[in-house]
């Protein structure tokens, strides 16, 4: 991961007033985590809050298949056997997930998906049943039953695509739609939402070694539902050492507060993104966002400041201003960024991309290994 994807990110995403996206081990902790971060996020008029009640429905019901199907059957040789997409643009919602199913599934299972297509929910269910009889696999039906729900609450046609993960596994992507309006294919257009868009996001993701991204506005309560969802990441999948879940958990934090109270608020919210990825050493953990472009100099100095300090001088620094709260010098570098560059003993990286005169996208990224 780069800090050039930073901003590449939240470009691609500009239209959507929430983006959260997320490829890694599942569980129900995780999921509920998820669904939260999607259910709180989702900024629509009063007058909708039926469609916002589907919407987190949908939601779940997607991370749900990626829960169950990931239990048992996720070969060892795959690092991401779940992914989750959700993605608010106007009155429009999609919601992607995507799980690792047998390759000696997927003839079957893309007939079942086109007679679902089709509206022929009779013939549908009958083909269905007599299929899982036949194979005996009785948790299918539970699968397949979450998937005839998703389509009917979506009200538009379930798209799938078929993704090959090794010479056994496939991942099946199913995406779901739902607007205010009816979904047209002009509508998708316009706001970038085929499912082969969401497999470009994955890919990007799967490249950059990339595992969380959130694009949205940063409220407090936005903040700590991500903090949430990370703790129990970190506390399954990530870090088997307490002490180092510890300071990843207080740079993640330090790092979205960060962007809570310092963002410029544009049409009365503060615009930006947050991303965790995996490096060779560690973690790479990036945040972007709108900043006064004063303020973005100013910033800039502070960080050149850190990244010139050594280990010891970084200490010091760091003791001085907690014991007397002053910041040093004209645009010196502070308390926080320091906290953060004394955890992760590495340099922090940087990019500014000026909007306007008055305005910069301010990409900031740290190592932690």
């Amino acid at each position: 991961m780069d800090i050039e994807s930073t901003y590449s990110f939240f470009s691609n995403l500009n239209d959507d007033n929430i983006s959260f996206m997320y490829q890694g081990s599942f569980s129900d902790a995780i999921t509920d985590k998820a669904a939260q971060i999607g259910s709180t996020s989702l900024d629509m008029p009063k007058d909708t809050n039926s469609l916002k009640k589907s919407v987190s429905v949908l939601m779940a019901e997607c991370l749900y298949n990626l829960v169950r199907q990931g239990e048992n059957s996720t070969p060892s040789f795959i690092s991401k056997p779940g992914i989750f997409l959700t993605r608010s643009i106007a009155d429009t919602f999609c919601t992607t997930s995507a799980y690792l199913i047998e390759n000696n599934y997927i003839e079957d299972l893309k007939n079942r998906l086109d007679l679902l297509n089709q509206e022929n929910m009779e013939e549908f269910y009958s083909f269905f049943t007599e299929m899982v009889n036949k194979s005996g696999l009785s948790e299918k039906k539970d699968m397949m039953q979450k998937v005839i729900e998703l389509a009917k609450k979506s009200g538009n046609k379930l798209e799938y695509a078929i993704e090959s993960a090794g010479d056994s596994w496939s991942y099946l992507f199913l995406q779901t739609v739902i607007s205010g309006l009816n979904v047209t294919a002009d509508t998708l257009t316009r706001y970038n939402l085929h499912i082969e868009t969401a497999r470009e996001f994955y890919k990007k993701m799967r490249d950059k070694n990339i595992f969380l991204i959130y694009k949205g506005d940063f409220t407090q309560k936005s903040v700590i539902a991500i903090l949430r969802l990370l703790e129990k990441n970190m506390q399954q999948t990530q870090f088997e050492n307490i002490s180092e879940r510890k300071i990843m958990f207080h740079i993640i934090t330090e790092l979205l507060q960060n962007i809570s109270r310092h963002s410029v608020a544009q049409e009365g919210k503060k615009k930006g993104i947050f991303l965790v990825g995996k490096n060779v050493k560690g973690f790479f953990i990036s945040t972007g966002n709108f900043i006064e472009y004063e303020k973005a100099r100013k910033l800039k100095d502070q960080i050149n400041q850190i990244n010139s300090l050594e280990m010891e001088e970084r200490n010091s620094l760091y003791r001085v201003i907690l014991k007397t709260g002053v910041l040093t010098g004209n645009g010196g570098a502070g308390l926080g960024l320091i906290d953060i560059a004394r955890e992760t003993k590495s340099k922090f990286v940087y990019k500014l991309t000026d909007i306007d005169n008055n305005i910069t996208f301010f990409s900031l990224g740290v190592n932690y290994s």
